[in-house]
């Protein structure tokens, strides 16, 4: 990521690369904060709630970054169309990577919790009690 939002500061300097990078570094600044109180252990972990929520600013970053591109697109904006498609596709790429890691961590595990009380529930009810030791 780092490369294209340099290859855009140096070579295509406007208001669609600038804002979007500031927005960029600001969550990451969250982001490395979250990742050196998380180095300190589990005394700290229960600190760390917020890490949720983090992953969704930066959903929100991709989606907003994705409907800028698109716009400048579809306006005919003067900012070179190549940089605005390479944006929409990167944009996706990582609305789906870190769709699927929100998916996976948070959403299905509710689902997985739910459906692993009920598979519990009926594997012990029908569980019987047999003794191996000969009578």
């Amino acid at each position: 990521m780092f490369s294209l939002w340099w290859i855009g500061v140096k070579w295509v300097p406007s208001g669609s690369t600038f804002l979007p990078a500031m927005v960029n570094s600001f969550i990451h600044v969250l982001m490395y904060l979250y990742y050196a109180l998380s180095a300190l252990g589990p005394k700290i972990e229960k600190y760390l709630w917020w890490k949720k929520y983090l992953t969704i600013l930066q959903l929100i970053q991709f989606t907003t970054a994705l409907f800028l591109g698109v716009h400048g697109i579809k306006s005919g904006c003067k900012f070179p169309i190549w940089m605005q498609y390479l944006l929409v596709i990167y944009m996706i790429s990582f609305i789906v990577l870190f769709g699927n890691f929100y998916a996976n961590a948070y959403v299905q595990k509710d689902t997985t919790n739910k459906s692993n009380i009920y598979r519990n529930y009926k594997y012990t009810k029908n569980v019987t009690c047999k003794s191996t030791k000969n009578n």
